[in-house]
């Protein structure tokens, strides 16, 4: 019988184990969404072999994305059947890489230090080639079915002297990878499959009369052949049902979304309101402010402007003038440097003076002596001639010169 069940890695599951020992009845309680139809759909995995047979949440068979949903990862995903019939074994399944179940046979009971390894104090999944690895390494044997079938021929067998999870009787019928029992207890598993043609085919099988023909009368015939256009009915109506079902949740969320809307356009009117006041006072406030400092720049603050640029242009033009003015006396400046210093100036300005009195003196005896003036211009023509004459005579325009400019630089500077 089957003793456990461990998922590892699937679906809401990080690690879930659940012990069914040898109770008569087991009852799983939670809150919405913790995983229990979960739990028992996962059974589908071991008594139901065949996938298209295999029935979900929403009754989705075992294709690719309902094994993907069980096994997330190829190499870290697994769910554990711990059977105890004769001796103690596991049913491992997984999926490969082409989403596809893959079924081991573990000579042990279910041991999580074969999974998990402990690593600073937390629990780390190990990967199958690691599990394997374990396995080898404790000594326990283990075996891969190669097919469904191996899987479903250890699953089911008959009489009581073999380690099958489920002993079948020699009148159960088998076909294919199903039986009477994996037909009925695929309802078990999954209780939304049960309507009124479920309940009869399951009780003619539970009767073992599956091959038992069927005779019917005219009435009959028309009854049926009503039903059967009631039922063409019914599926017509069942293959609108879930573009119905999408259609209403559509609906649904239109008007939760709708109410939502209408809530914030409400909430926004109302905080509207008053802002609209507040912005329609300030932008009033803003506007004659605008207003004011529009006059304040037309009536002051341009004609200010104009004085000022019309003060700039004259002191541009005296700047300009200053300059002209300081270019002059710079070039005087220059012809005052040419000149002879000063103390040589008056160097010689004290000789001419000493000349001038000796001159005086001359011209004293001159009147003295009574000379002519025919003699005195001789003897000046005779001086002049002399170059001590020219010297003196250069020396006394530098001397005036000289003085001029000093004259000159005084009437500027004051």
């Amino acid at each position: 019988m089957l003793k456990r069940i461990a998922i590892l890695n699937s679906t809401v599951y990080g690690k879930a184990e659940i012990t069914l020992d040898d109770c008569s009845s087991l009852q799983l309680v939670g809150s919405n969404n913790v995983g229990k139809s979960t739990l028992i759909y996962a059974l589908n995995f071991l008594f139901i072999i065949d996938g298209n047979k295999m029935t979900f949440s929403g009754n989705r068979k075992g294709d690719k994305e309902t094994i993907s949903h069980y096994f997330p990862s190829v190499d870290t995903s697994y769910i554990i059947f711990e059977i105890l019939k004769q001796r103690r074994y596991c049913i491992l399944v997984k999926r490969n890489s082409e989403h596809e179940l893959e079924y081991f046979k573990i000579d042990s009971g279910y041991r999580e230090d074969l999974f998990f390894r402990q690593v600073d104090g937390k629990q780390t999944l190990l990967r199958f080639e690691q599990v394997k690895e374990n396995i080898t390494v404790e000594g326990i044997n283990w075996s891969h079915f190669k097919n469904k079938t191996e899987v479903f021929n250890a699953v089911y067998q008959r009489g009581k002297r073999n380690d099958a999870v489920v002993w079948l009787e020699d009148n159960v019928k088998s076909d294919g990878l199903s039986n009477n029992f994996s037909k009925i207890y695929r309802y078990l598993i999954n209780s939304k499959l049960i309507t009124n043609k479920t309940l009869k085919d399951a009780l003619i099988i539970a009767d073992n009369r599956e091959g038992d023909g069927l005779n019917f009368s005219q009435k009959s015939k028309q009854e049926i052949f009503s039903l059967l256009k009631q039922n063409a009915e019914i599926k017509a109506i069942q293959g609108i049902k879930n573009d119905f079902e999408i259609f209403r949740e559509s609906v649904r969320k239109y008007k939760s979304l709708s109410d939502v809307v209408s809530e914030y356009i409400y909430a926004f009117n109302h905080a509207y309101s008053s802002t609209l006041i507040e912005l329609e006072i300030l932008s009033f406030q803003k506007a004659k402010e605008l207003t004011s400092t529009s006059i304040k720049l037309h009536e002051e603050l341009n004609p200010r402007a104009e004085e000022l640029n019309r003060q700039i242009g004259g002191k541009k033009v005296l700047i300009e003038t200053k300059e002209k003015e300081c270019g002059r006396s710079e070039d005087e400046i220059e012809q005052i440097k040419r000149l002879e210093p000063l103390e040589f100036l008056k160097a010689s300005l004290e000789n001419l003076a000493q000349e001038h009195k000796e001159l005086e003196a001359d011209l004293t005896r001159i009147e003295r002596l009574k000379l002519s003036s025919n003699e005195i211009q001789r003897k000046i023509s005779s001086i002049s001639k002399k170059p001590e004459h020219s010297k003196i005579k250069s020396t006394t325009t530098q001397s005036n010169s000289f003085t001029r400019s000093l004259q000159h630089s005084r009437t500027k500077r004051y």
